[in-house]
């Protein structure tokens, strides 16, 4: 299994035979030290994200353009960052 960088302390692997459109389907994952401690947080499969971002645009009446799952995961990870300097929780 290699995982492959997808951004600032995002990583990502590809499923062997799972496709999303033309490409394998992508599983990602956060990395972030804090005070010399890594923690690594999972964020999931690309195309089980996409159809909830769908669903809840849908339910909410959106009808702009959907955000992109790492720019979901990048937003998420700086959140985490953040709390985890801050010594607030998740």
């Amino acid at each position: 299994m290699e995982w492959r960088k997808a951004g600032k302390g995002l990583q990502y692997r590809e499923h062997e035979t799972r496709k999303y459109g033309v490409r394998f389907d992508r599983y990602v994952r956060g990395r972030y030290k804090i005070d010399g401690k890594l923690t690594t947080v999972s964020f999931a499969w690309e195309s089980e994200w996409t159809a909830g971002e769908k669903a809840r645009m849908d339910a909410q009446g959106e009808t702009g353009p959907r955000k992109s799952f790492l720019d979901h995961c990048r937003g998420e990870l700086f959140m985490l960052k953040e709390n985890a300097r801050r010594g607030e929780g998740p």
